[in-house]
């Protein structure tokens, strides 16, 4: 009677039979298994090689190394992701996101695999660190090189608290739920990880100020991001995440500020701010309520954190972090609060008709010399997505009212038919629709003619099928009832003609 013999469970399946805990028959570029069930099939096939996390490399605009082809192949451009990580389904072809991009984007030569303590199922882990890294990275950032600083902060806060790691497997698991609608096991599981944020942020909470116990800032800045992250992809308000986390890096006292990673540290400083400024699309303009007013007083206040830890680093580490979420763009933000209170009631009672001329020919020459900096290799996504926030920048200044009428209303029709210009030239396989949602919401609501209408509503529509997020249904919401309203305030003084202009964009769109 020969013995039972005991065999090694294999590693080498998909990601996905591997969560769902079911023999894979290893079928590519698409098991039976996810072609049954109509899911991605993911492959850890960088997983073999030795594990880093920060090995990220600009690939070219033509080729892209599949890690299960000999070293220094390449395949051409009709590969389904510029990663190594094969990403396969059966709408793929079809996704702008999966399409090539002009600019490079990163490579991810090795992945980490990492085993966690106390997690219950480290494939979940795993198979949701994966997708955080290759598919929800790509949908939040706009750039190669914001990708690379938010996965090289982010992923060793990931693997070293837990409050942070759930945070995470909660974005990545609701962003691939919303890629799986129908799918039993992501609907389940985006549902668990939720749950587990959730539970991990109110244990976090309550221990503090417990003796003994290390609050660690820092992670809970990192995982108010990501909850709020979570938020836009619902399509739900935010905003209250980001007031946490914009608390949490204002109170940070100096002995903690300057013994955290200090990349890490300027980085969620730039994030929470640009997140403080897209929060404003919660509530209707004009509208100058005391939480309004609050956050405009964290903006200055968070800007002067990160002025002061530009100041300690290196020239040549701030000249690395030349993304869109770099110092220059992010404290350019500022002219929106600068405007903000020039336009509140109050100010009508210090600033004269004349002062107010006077600041607004400042802001003027400020928003005219905002561009990358000059020694700078921005990429061509970061200069188009810049170019369209100067513009609506402008559009902001030039109506803000001086003695009741607006400031220079010719000038102000010429930025907004240049947005909708450069609008128009978009490519489809453009790579920046996640950095253009404020630029959207202003100019967007300021459209009235047919034409400029159509522009708005395509670039929409491809926002829906490019990103994991239900933020572009909000906002094509809100312009559906702005439009609905007839006004003669907007910006394009065209005829409006009574043609229905109704976003089309499905509910059920598969978004990843």
């Amino acid at each position: 009677m020969s013995g039972t013999t005991s065999h090694k469970r294999k590693r080498t399946g998909c990601l996905g039979c591997r969560a769902r805990r079911k023999k894979c028959d290893e079928a590519r570029p698409v098991c039976s298994a996810c072609s049954r069930k109509g899911q991605e099939c993911v492959w850890p096939d960088n997983w073999r090689t030795p594990q880093t996390t920060s090995t990220f490399h600009p690939q070219g605009p033509s080729f892209v190394v599949d890690s299960s082809s000999p070293a220094g192949t390449p395949e051409r451009e009709n590969a389904q992701s510029t990663l190594p990580m094969r990403v396969v389904s059966r709408s793929s072809a079809a996704s702008p996101a999966r399409r090539r991009r002009k600019d490079p984007s990163p490579g991810i030569s090795h992945l980490p695999l990492v085993t966690v303590a106390g997690l219950d199922d480290q494939d979940d882990f795993h198979f949701l660190l994966q997708h955080f890294m290759t598919r929800s990275m790509e949908t939040m950032c706009p750039d190669a090189v914001d990708i690379e600083m938010s996965v090289s902060t982010l992923v060793p806060v990931i693997v070293t608290d837990d409050l942070v790691r759930r945070s995470m497997m909660a974005v990545s698991s609701l962003q691939y739920m919303l890629g799986n609608p129908t799918s039993q096991k992501a609907n389940k599981l985006s549902a668990s990880c939720y749950a587990g944020a959730l539970s991990a942020m109110r244990t976090r909470l309550a221990l503090a100020g417990t003796p003994g116990h290390d609050a660690r800032p820092d992670a809970l800045a990192a995982a108010g991001i990501l909850l709020a992250m979570m938020s836009v992809t619902k399509g739900e308000p935010f905003s209250l995440h980001v007031d946490f986390t914009c608390h949490v890096l204002i109170d940070m006292p100096a002995s903690v500020r300057w013994s955290i990673d200090q990349k890490f540290y300027r980085h969620t400083l730039r994030i929470t701010m640009y997140m403080l400024i897209e929060s404003s699309l919660e509530e209707p303009g004009g509208v100058d309520t005391p939480a309004r007013l609050k956050r405009q007083d964290n903006m200055q206040k968070l800007a002067e954190r990160l002025w002061e830890a530009d100041r300690r680093a290196a020239p040549a580490e701030l000249d690395r972090e030349c993304g869109l979420y770099q110092t220059s763009f992010i404290t350019g933000l500022l002219t929106i609060t600068h405007l903000s209170r020039l336009q509140e009631p109050q100010s009508h009672a210090f600033c004269g008709e004349t002062e107010r001329l006077a600041q607004l020919a400042a802001i003027e020459m400020q928003i005219l010399a905002w561009q990358p900096p000059a020694h700078q290799e921005a990429s061509t996504t970061v200069g188009k997505i810049w170019s369209l926030w100067r513009l609506a920048f402008l559009v902001l200044l030039y109506e803000s009212p001086v003695n009741g009428a607006f400031w220079k209303p010719v000038t102000r029709r010429e930025c907004f038919e240049a947005f909708m210009d450069e609008l128009d030239r978009i490519p489809r396989d453009f790579f920046g629709y996640t950095a253009m949602m404020w630029p959207m919401f202003v100019m967007g609501s300021h459209a009235q003619s047919p034409k400029h209408r159509r522009v708005v509503r395509e670039i929409l529509t491809r926002t829906c099928d490019s990103l994991a997020s239900q933020a572009p249904m909000v906002l094509s919401g809100f312009l559906n009832a702005v439009w609905d309203v007839p006004t003669s305030l907007g910006a394009d003084r065209s005829p409006v003609v009574d043609v229905p202009c109704v976003f089309d964009i499905d509910p059920q769109l598969e978004l990843c």
